[in-house]
């Protein structure tokens, strides 16, 4: 009977360790989901929304939504809006140190301007749709070696005319760039 006793003792020792030790990890984590949600909704408070103005052009009947602090210059057959912290570098190359801007060019439909879907060392080239044009998005895979060339465009006609929003961006900022300027491009409409 003692041999049962004991038994019957262990197993209640085992039982009450268990639901201990249960009730312990289930507050650890608990805790360790609290403190991650605090630290995951600080993150996204912090990260700054970006305010978005409208830019008509008239002359090209056509309007954009831009970053509202970017700067704006208006060319013969251009448009140019230019990030804040935008910099070219002082090397005779003229690397750009930070920062972006993009450029919209509105050209004759017979116009061949813009990259074409046969060339290589592209990163990223896709289909997609600007104000219900067929569009194709350019991204060139190493935008140190594009020179004089935009290392991302987007191309597509309308009935009357070739559009191209080329971008420009240092490297270090490219993520940030392409959100914005595949933003500002799907907001492109013709008025």
């Amino acid at each position: 009977m003692k041999r049962r006793i004991h038994t019957v003792a262990s197993l209640f020792i085992i039982f009450c360790t268990s639901v201990l030790a249960g009730v312990i990890l289930l507050y650890y984590f608990n805790q360790a989901d609290s403190s991650f949600n605090i630290l995951a909704d600080t993150a996204v408070q912090q990260a700054p929304a970006i305010e978005w103005k409208t830019y008509s052009n008239l002359t090209y009947n056509y309007s954009i939504k831009h970053p509202i602090k970017w700067e704006i210059e208006v060319g013969n057959d251009y448009t140019k809006f230019i990030s804040p912290n935008f910099n070219w570098g002082k090397t005779p190359t003229k690397k750009i140190e930070s920062g972006f801007f993009m450029t919209i060019k509105v050209l004759p439909t017979i116009s061949n301007e813009g990259y074409s879907g046969d060339v290589d060392g592209f990163l990223t080239k896709k289909e997609m749709k600007i104000s219900d044009f067929p569009a194709e998005e350019f991204i060139i895979k190493n935008i140190d070696e594009t020179k004089n060339l935009p290392p991302a465009e987007i191309k597509f006609s309308t009935s009357s005319n070739l559009v191209l929003i080329d971008g420009w961006f240092a490297s270090q900022d490219k993520k940030e760039f392409l959100e914005i300027f595949e933003e500002m491009a799907k907001s492109f409409k013709i008025i």
